[in-house]
């Protein structure tokens, strides 16, 4: 794989200043995407880099995210987006590594309970969101839960990439978060909508072995 460097990723005064970089360069889509994809061990490194990362890219996306305070015991879940002008409510659950993301579905049930039953919210005006950085294996059980919140419960979790929030962004596609785009379980696990997107774009998917789909 060919590493993209920017040249001033490490030299920086501010902290985050590399994340900015890392959103908006003057890079081909795919020089874009292998810059991200290299910058996961600096982000995990950096204090609150993906926090930084995933706000500046849903605000990008003109979708206002709030991240909960450290130490609120009135939130659960990890942050708050307001979708389609505050119509929708996103409840978020953050989970880098993928390794770690069985627990995500589980919290968010518990997380949809208390906006709910706080706010007095309409179930069908929550979407629960799980933020990864690539997607778990096929053989955690991850997806069977998520299968199995939908049949029982009927509540959609949607999964998605810090990757595909940014391919979003570098294309100019608009981020339907209401739809079914993001809702993958363990018969259908591959994001199809976004792998077409970019293979429309001659980008070598092959570069990108676990953001849109599970490892082979």
């Amino acid at each position: 794989m060919k590493i993209y460097k920017l040249n001033d990723v490490q030299e920086t005064t501010n902290t985050y200043d590399f994340i900015d970089l890392l959103i908006d360069n003057e890079l081909h889509l795919e020089g874009k995407m292998l810059n991200l994809s290299n910058a996961y061990e600096k982000l995990i490194l950096t204090p609150l880099a993906l926090q930084k990362l995933i706000e500046e890219l849903f605000h990008k996306l003109d979708m206002p995210i709030n991240f909960s305070r450290i130490g609120d015991n009135n939130t659960r879940y990890d942050a708050k987006l307001s979708i389609e002008n505050g119509r929708f409510e996103g409840i978020i659950e953050v989970e880098v590594p993928s390794t770690a993301m069985l627990d995500a579905p589980r919290n968010l049930l518990d997380d949809i309970a208390v906006v709910s039953n706080r706010n007095n919210m309409d179930l069908d005006k929550i979407i629960p969101i799980v933020i990864c950085w690539t997607f778990p294996n096929n053989r955690t059980d991850y997806w069977n839960v998520v299968n199995d919140i939908n049949k029982v419960l009927n509540i959609k979790i949607r999964t998605i990439p810090i990757m595909a929030l940014a391919v979003f962004y570098w294309t100019n596609n608009k981020l339907n978060l209401e739809g079914e785009s993001f809702y993958v379980d363990v018969d259908n696990n591959s994001l199809m909508e976004i792998i077409e997107l970019i293979s429309n774009k001659n980008i070598n998917l092959s570069n990108f072995e676990g953001f849109f789909a599970p490892f082979k």
